[in-house]
């Protein structure tokens, strides 16, 4: 257990047996700058303080994860920022999640990824590309559901790849996209300079899956916005006077 304005700085834990590595924190911030976990074992991280926000920096990776916070996760590169499950992940923010790439630099980009299901509730959720090559921002999986109380923000960067994607995983080993997004608010897509804001596959290799966006508030898709897949999409504006544009 972790008391006080918290900075875990390179921390690693490496189990030659099964075992899991839990965090839990009440202070009001927890700062975690590189956490490794044998690829096959468990990683729970608990931020329960008030108002409880987490900033995940460097490289979080492990087998399944849990990782919650009662305020906002901001996931920010220091150089890149990789938070990587081989398995299900799971990530509640209580009041947002936010996905960004860094401003200056390269190779600074911003990354929540996951071999199995990936399951997000949050109270809003950003993901926005960065200024610079490589300063992407990303949030991929197989399968993902994500729930949010709020507004979705989609926003392209400035630079070379620096757009900002939720889908299927990318690479050398890609993924169709299966996604399932519900939000509260509004969902907007606003491509960058050169870049995109994109649902659904990597331009360079786009494949099927079936995606379904439902939003209580409108659902706009600006200049630079892409839906991508060879499979099925479904856009669902829920609301009274809510509109798809």
């Amino acid at each position: 257990m972790l008391v006080g304005a918290n900075q875990l700085a390179n921390y690693h834990a490496t189990n030659s047996t099964a075992g899991s590595l839990t965090l839990f924190n009440v202070s009001p911030l927890l700062t975690a700058d590189g956490i490794t976990q044998v690829a096959t074992e468990p990683l729970t991280i608990d931020q329960s303080g008030v108002p409880g926000d987490l900033i995940l920096k460097g490289t979080i990776t492990s087998g399944p994860q849990n990782i919650s916070a009662t305020g906002t996760i901001t996931v920010v590169p220091a150089s890149p920022a990789i938070v990587q499950a081989f398995g299900q992940q799971t990530i509640n923010a209580g009041q947002g999640l936010v996905v960004q790439g860094k401003v200056g630099d390269s190779d600074s980009y911003a990354q929540i990824t996951s071999t199995g299901p990936q399951i997000i509730k949050a109270g809003e959720l950003i993901v926005a590309g960065g200024e610079g090559t490589n300063n992407f921002a990303e949030i991929s999986a197989p399968e993902q559901s994500i729930e949010v109380a709020g507004n979705v923000w989609l926003t392209g960067g400035t630079g070379l790849n620096a757009g900002a994607r939720i889908g299927g995983l990318g690479g050398m080993s890609p993924t169709p996209t299966n996604l399932v997004l519900n939000a509260g608010g509004n969902v907007i897509l606003t491509g960058g300079t050169g870049n995109t804001a994109t649902i659904g596959s990597p331009a360079s290799n786009v494949l099927g899956g079936t995606i379904v966006v439902s939003s209580v508030g409108d659902t706009i898709l600006n200049s630079g916005a892409e839906i991508r897949t060879t499979g099925d999409v479904t856009l669902n504006a829920t609301g009274p006077d809510s509109k798809i544009i």
